[in-house]
């Protein structure tokens, strides 16, 4: 139809049905106008696609449909409004956030030298650059650089007002003096949590604990705690000791029990101070007596190991908190492994996934059951718990138990909100 026509609801109220139309098309000079009936709410509905060539103007209000269903049917190029998140639009994959503007995080100077900064797509694909529907991961850990020691200490600012995922982990505890038990894992806490923007929130990265280096070594040093904002991990617990006294220690995880000469053999506590979740587990025991053997250090996914009289206790598994790093899950916060005095038992306690460090071994007249070795020290940047010592005579270093590995904070932020 190209000439001027008025379509008016006709007198006996029913609707004009307007059938095997291929064009409507406004007369030269004119608009095309359509609309519902004036003297009521009536609509223009049309039960199947409007498909439009030319720009499309719109006077009132566009309705976007109404979701929030992960898995709404749609193809690509869709749009909706989505009551929590806002407009979306679906890119064939998923449906994405528009973009309003790119985060980013200022960061204060004591902590600019300690952070890396990568990033995610919307699959949690690694992705050289922002993305819209990915995220911006700050990682703030010990460089190669850092002196033992030393805090890694400041704050944040956030430009925009948005909710983020987190991931805190402390230092992890020393390992114990001869057959001595290994450290506990640093504590692990990971969730979200909503920042405001242009609000400085403080961040320490928890250093790990320190072994003794002297005659027997002694009970392992506690990791220093991280913390974001109010969320406070606890440093891991010093594995148990040779030298009096010579129990274990609690912490984020607890430390593992030494043999028994001088103190317990019993491991420290996990999830001290309490959290909810848990932030860690309880170290294994010790075993006093044939082999001599220090139990393993708690960690954030599992209990220490005990000891047998011939095996140190294996140090608890570490967690690997999903989409928190691009890619694979990466575990954090392994136990330590216990030692073992006398190599012709053995071997000592292997460290848990997350960088915790094997228990040493014994003296170098190794018998069968394994080879002499040094404690291993937790990984930093993890929070693992450092090994238990083994058995060497005085003042020498496979008697020492091993450091605990510094731990680490990451924050997780939509790359444009």
């Amino acid at each position: 139809m190209s000439q001027p026509i008025n379509l008016t609801l006709p007198s006996d109220g029913n609707q004009w049905k307007i059938n095997n139309v291929t064009n409507i098309i406004a007369p030269s000079g004119n608009i095309l106008t359509i609309s519902g009936y004036a003297a009521s709410s009536s609509l223009i509905n049309a039960g199947a696609n409007i498909d439009i060539s030319g720009n499309l103007n719109i006077a009132g209000n566009f309705l976007l449909p109404i979701s929030n269903l992960t898995t709404q049917a749609a193809v690509k190029g869709c749009l909706r409004y989505n009551l929590t998140l806002g407009i979306q639009y679906y890119d064939g994959i998923s449906w994405i956030n528009i973009k309003t503007s790119l985060t980013s995080l200022t960061i204060s100077a004591g902590l600019t030298s300690y952070v890396t900064i990568t990033y995610a797509d919307s699959t949690n694909n690694s992705v050289p650059s922002a993305q819209n529907g990915g995220y911006t991961i700050y990682t703030f850990k010990w460089n190669s650089a850092t002196t033992p020691g030393t805090t890694i200490s400041g704050t944040v600012t956030m430009n925009i007002s948005n909710t983020i995922t987190y991931l805190v982990v402390a230092g992890g505890g020393a390992g114990g003096g001869r057959a001595g038990g290994g450290g506990g894992a640093g504590g692990l806490l990971t969730g979200s949590t909503s920042l405001v923007s242009n609000t400085a929130y403080s961040l320490q990265v928890g250093q790990g604990g320190v072994a003794g280096t002297s005659g027997n070594g002694s009970v392992g040093g506690n990791g220093a705690s991280s913390q974001f904002n109010t969320i406070i991990a606890a440093g891991g617990g010093g594995g148990g000791s040779y030298v009096s006294p010579g129990n274990a220690q609690a912490g984020g995880s607890g430390g593992g029990g030494g043999d028994g000469e001088t103190g317990s053999t019993a491991g420290g506590a996990g999830n001290s101070p309490a959290t909810s979740p848990s932030q860690g587990n309880t170290g294994g025991s010790g075993t006093l007596g044939t082999g001599y053997t220090g139990g393993g250090g708690g960690g954030a996914g599992g209990v220490g190991g005990n000891s047998t009289g011939s095996i140190g206790g294996a140090g608890g598994i570490g967690s690997a908190p999903a989409n928190i790093t691009a890619g694979t899950a990466v575990y954090y916060a392994g136990g330590g492994g216990g030692g073992i005095a006398y190599s012709n038992f053995g071997p000592g306690g292997t460290g848990g996934n997350g960088g915790g460090g094997a228990g040493g071994a014994g003296p170098a007249t190794a018998g069968p059951g394994g080879t002499p070795a040094a404690p291993i020290a937790g990984t930093n940047g993890l929070g693992g718990g450092g090994g238990g010592g083994g058995y060497g005579g005085e003042s020498v270093p496979t008697n020492y138990g091993a450091n605990g590995g510094s731990g680490v904070v990451i924050l997780r932020i939509p790359s444009y909100a």
